[in-house]
């Protein structure tokens, strides 16, 4: 009896240490509603400054599948889906939550979570959507979750997690959106992405992930959106574009990256087969060589086309009036040659217009006023000359208009002033203009800025400025005005 006795003591005594043991570290003992319920309010514990009421509803007067943010399957009662996001949590994430063993979505973003995604996360196999992005979460994404089965939308960005990003993606996963961006990571882009061929979106942008963009990424031939801008990426633009015939967004800057041709940038022959492609950004990309003529050749769906603060040398190809679906063209902070080209003009859905520090000489092209749609407008730091052509006041829509630091020479057009829009300003200051200014000065109503510095302008101060009634700065230094100050500045 004392033998049988000590047994059941022995027994008990192993189920209190495992129960202990259970709570300290979150694995599942038993696996039911009840136990969801439990992890639920576990995961709750970790927001006790719950100022939004997030959680009023989780208490024992509804069922547990009632509870704000949680949804089960209707055959079994167990948790499915916790949705919480723009909630203003503020608090850690439980290591329970790998309890709801049957949980297909976890959406948690745009809180306040701290700390590290809980290695018990591993236990969630049957998850589909993990979103936890837009919160304060460190530590290492977890090694396995480039391994579960199920799993197809991952957005973890705009979070402070560190380390290496798993290199065991393999072929069998669905994965279509994974981002990172915005993170601490390190140790370069893991070749084995190149598997996961379902991917639509990968997004490592602002993660100095360092290292080159692996071969690897051309097998992705679903791929629609691909951001790798600022990672500290160095070598080359290697990618066979050919193959991702789906592409519509591609962002591979600010890098470290260098032409592979001192004549040419090659990778642009593959890209013009993007036939879908709408948006490319290479922005301070480091990039040299010359633009070719195959840029015309580029996707008609093609709206934005950024390369500004490169080396790129060379004219620009008369052929970029072939990209009549462009709204924004930047190409500013560059080392072209010769002329801004005629076709330009052909770019009549052009809202933004960027080529100032680019080195571009002869005149601004008259074709300019067929920019109708153009708002913002800047050829500053080049080396203009001639005439402000008159056409420029069919820019119905410009609100700012920057020329400074060129040779333009001549008086001033009167249709200059006929930019009634132009409420940001007009820029014209280190040039070589000269002649009166216009009375019609005063139609620039809007206008909160006026530089004429260091010009040749003589004569008068017209009067009629007094009717720019929006104006907070005004430069007339460094020219030969004479006469008193308009009654309206005294």
């Amino acid at each position: 009896m004392l033998r049988l006795f000590s047994f059941f003591i022995k027994e008990a005594l192993l189920i209190v240490v495992a129960l202990i043991m259970v709570r300290m570290n979150g694995v599942v003992f038993g696996s039911s509603a009840a136990s969801d319920r439990q992890a639920l309010l576990e995961f709750k514990s970790q927001f006790p400054d719950d100022t939004q009421g997030v959680f009023l509803s989780w208490n024992d007067s509804l069922p547990m599948c009632e509870w704000k943010g949680v949804t089960c399957g209707r055959r079994h009662q167990r948790v499915t889906s916790l949705y919480l996001r723009d909630n203003g949590l503020v608090g850690s994430l439980s290591p329970y939550l790998g309890n709801l063993s049957f949980l297909g979505s976890l959406a948690l973003a745009n809180n306040q979570i701290h700390g590290s995604i809980p290695p018990e996360f591993s236990y969630l196999y049957r998850l589909q959507e993990l979103s936890l992005a837009n919160n304060s979460l460190t530590g290492e994404i977890p090694a396995n979750m480039s391994t579960w089965p199920r799993l197809s939308y991952v957005n973890l960005q705009l979070n402070k997690l560190s380390g290496k990003i798993p290199d065991t993606f393999s072929s069998h996963l669905i994965i279509s959106f994974l981002s990172f961006a915005n993170n601490n990571l390190t140790g370069g882009i893991p070749p084995s992405i190149g598997n996961v061929t379902s991917l639509q979106t990968l997004a490592f942008t602002h993660c100095r992930l360092g290292g080159i963009i692996p071969d690897s990424l051309s097998q992705l031939k679903n791929l629609r959106q691909l951001g790798l801008g600022e990672m500290d990426l160095v070598g080359k633009i290697d990618i066979d574009f050919q193959k991702l015939q789906n592409l519509t967004r591609v962002i591979l800057a600010p890098n470290s990256f260098q032409s592979t041709n001192l004549d040419r940038l090659t990778f642009f022959d593959s890209l013009s087969n993007c036939s879908n492609l709408e948006l490319l950004e290479l922005e301070g990309g480091q990039l040299g060589g010359v633009l070719p003529n195959l840029v015309g050749n580029f996707s008609s769906k093609l709206y934005y086309l950024s390369m500004s603060s490169n080396y790129i040398t060379g004219s620009l190809p008369s052929s970029i009036g072939n990209l009549l679906g462009l709204t924004t063209l930047a190409l500013g902070s560059n080392s072209f040659t010769g002329i801004i080209p005629e076709s330009i003009g052909k770019l009549q859905s052009l809202q933004i217009l960027y080529l100032d520090d680019s080195h571009f000489s002869g005149v601004i092209p008259r074709s300019i006023g067929n920019l109708s749609r153009v708002t913002k407008l800047a050829l500053s730091e080049n080396r203009l000359e001639g005439t402000i052509p008159s056409t420029i006041g069919s820019c119905k829509s410009m609100i700012v208009l920057v020329l400074f630091e060129n040779n333009l020479s001549r008086s001033l057009p009167k249709e200059l002033f006929q930019l009634y829009s132009l409420s940001i300003g007009l820029y014209l200051s280190q040039n070589n203009l000269s002649g009166l200014l216009p009375q019609e000065i005063g139609n620039l109503k809007v206008t909160g800025l006026l530089d004429f510095s260091e010009n040749r302008f003589t004569g008068e101060i017209p009067s009629t400025i007094s009717g720019c009634i929006n104006l907070q700065t005004l430069n007339l230094s460094g020219n030969l005005f004479y006469g008193s100050i308009p009654e309206a500045f005294n």
